[in-house]
């Protein structure tokens, strides 16, 4: 079990990964699959036992290796079709560890995805049984050439189009500036996410959709995690992108951006990011329902739970310089659920020693915002905070997520006095201090207005001419939102290759009925005159 003193599981595990990276790297002339496979089940482990720098670096060296192999082309020889699906397979795994590490940086992109020219993974189910089915491409896929056959989409094949699709809204949200399309221009990067992402949607089949007999089907089976995964990192992707309308994030757009937008663009976008978020905290709440005890083993549930709740947060903030009702309201009904994802991440603890240190700025964003979560497991993660950790390295190291977490972690403790299952503090960073509010710097919020064709356009809703109850409206604190964005605004992303190293085993997956699940208006913007 996993702790703060052993955050790999105890000191056989620990003696175990370091023992397998030692022996790779005594060697690096020798160049296989199997050493290949063995440094991304080891990118896994470094990252949540808590050491980022490591699993940073290997995981360079496994796109290195990958592409050496040249699995990144099919081979058109005698080779079996097992054989050629786990070299695919172990490709696209690489793939998806740079697209996590990268986080749509394009100087630490390694792996660029026309390069990627094999197809996407099949079925578990067929490559489990070894019955050969060809699959298409990713390029197939984002030009629409072709569709999926029976049996060729995959869990696998969805997360992989979900974090090449992650890596174009990043890389966006982070040059707004130098875009020489606006957001809301056609054509732009972000209506040619928007768009993926709807396309993503709507060719999900049947066995792959959101809906309590899908997830039954995978109750026993190690397939749950990843199954509940993919759908959470479809909504997160959507907040990524929308949240640049919100004020206060490292990905916000600037004021001066923002005041060129079309009449109502920037409300619209405000609430779809809110939806979303709203979105994966009843993804949580359905969960917790049907399955009250179950630990999942996909560490980036503590990315969904962290980015919902302050996502939620902030929309609520800017919500009260507009006047809408019910706030109150809304905010107890977000608090249940925040309860909920926090209760979910407390039993990951017991296996990964790092959520402790999520669950402590939770606590922290809570006491900032006057929130009161009900749940028995908060008192063990409450800490008063220190000074300021300033990230260094320059503008573009301080906005890398691994990176940044190493150097912090290593300010406070050194490199030599740390042990290979000593814990890591490189979570526990105080709030900021700021002398405004974050929401100054925002555009005045117009009243919604339709703004043109979206392909999410089914989110959006109006409000205007609306007021909280003045009891309830929070107070005059500066601080309007989390402001740990120091190590989360590039979020907390750790490759849990679990979900897609299904080379080590094989998921069985049968169509059922299709089921819808859409998102409906928020409660507290309606009253009773349906206004």
């Amino acid at each position: 079990m996993a702790d703060d003193r052993h955050p790999d599981g105890g000191d056989a595990p620990a003696a175990w990964a370091q023992a397998a990276i030692s022996t790779l790297l005594s060697n690096l002339n020798m160049i296989n699959e199997d050493r290949l496979a063995t440094m991304l089940v080891l990118v896994n482990h470094e990252a949540v036992s808590g050491r980022y720098a490591s699993a940073w670096m290997l995981t360079s060296m496994a796109v290195r290796l990958a592409l050496t192999l040249r699995l990144h082309v099919d081979q058109q020889s005698s080779t079996s079709w097992v054989r050629q699906e786990r070299r695919r397979r172990l490709m696209w795994s690489a793939f998806c560890c740079d697209r996590i590490c990268a986080g749509g940086i394009p100087e630490y992109t390694l792996c660029s995805t026309p390069w990627v020219e094999i197809a996407l993974p099949c079925s578990d189910h067929n490559y489990a049984l070894g019955v050969p089915l060809e699959s298409i491409s990713l390029g197939e896929v984002e030009s629409r050439a072709r569709r999926f056959g029976p049996g060729e989409d995959s869990i696998f094949s969805r997360l992989i189009r979900l974090m090449a699709i992650r890596g174009e809204i990043l890389k966006f949200a982070k040059s707004l500036d130098t875009c020489p399309f606006k957001a809301w221009n056609p054509g732009s990067p972000f209506h040619k996410c928007l768009q993926q992402l709807a396309q993503w949607r709507d060719d999900l089949p049947p066995e792959l959709h959101f809906n309590e007999t899908n997830l039954y089907n995978r109750q026993a089976s190690a397939e749950l995690s990843a199954f509940f995964s993919i759908h959470l990192w479809y909504d997160q992707l959507h907040c990524d992108l929308y949240r640049i309308a919100l004020p206060g994030f490292a990905e916000s757009a600037p004021a001066h951006y923002l005041m060129s937008a079309p009449a109502g663009w920037t409300a619209d976008m405000q609430y779809a990011c809110h939806a979303h978020a709203e979105k994966i905290v009843k993804a949580f709440q359905t969960i917790d329902q049907h399955f009250p005890d179950y630990v999942f083993s996909d560490y980036h549930l503590t990315l969904f739970a962290y980015e919902a709740i302050r996502n939620q947060l902030q929309y609520l903030r800017v919500c009260v310089t507009i006047g809408a009702p019910l706030y109150g309201q809304a905010l107890a009904e977000a608090t249940k659920g925040f309860s909920i994802m926090y209760d979910v991440l407390a039993r990951m603890t017991k296996y990964f020693a790092t959520v402790k240190s999520v669950l402590r700025d939770l606590n922290k964003m809570f006491i900032r915002h006057g929130i009161t979560v009900q749940s028995s497991h908060i008192d063990l993660y409450i800490t008063a905070s220190t000074g300021m950790i300033t990230p260094t390295g320059g503008p573009v190291l301080s906005r890398n997520h691994w990176i940044r977490r190493h150097q912090q972690a290593n300010e406070s403790v050194a490199e030599d006095k740390r042990g290979r299952s000593s814990p890591e503090s490189s979570f526990d960073v105080p709030e900021l201090s700021l002398t405004t509010s974050l929401l100054d710097a925002a555009p005045p919020v117009e009243p919604l207005q339709t703004s043109g064709a979206d392909p999410n356009s089914d989110l959006m809703s109006t409000f205007g001419g609306r007021t909280f109850a003045s009891d309830m409206a929070p107070t005059d604190d500066p601080v309007t939102f989390d402001d740990l964005f120091c190590h989360f605004s590039d979020q907390l992303e750790h490759p849990d290759i679990s979900p897609f190293l299904s080379i080590f085993q094989g998921w069985n997956a049968e169509s059922i009925p299709e089921a819808s699940n859409e998102i409906g208006l928020p409660d507290f913007l309606q009253d009773s005159n349906g206004l």
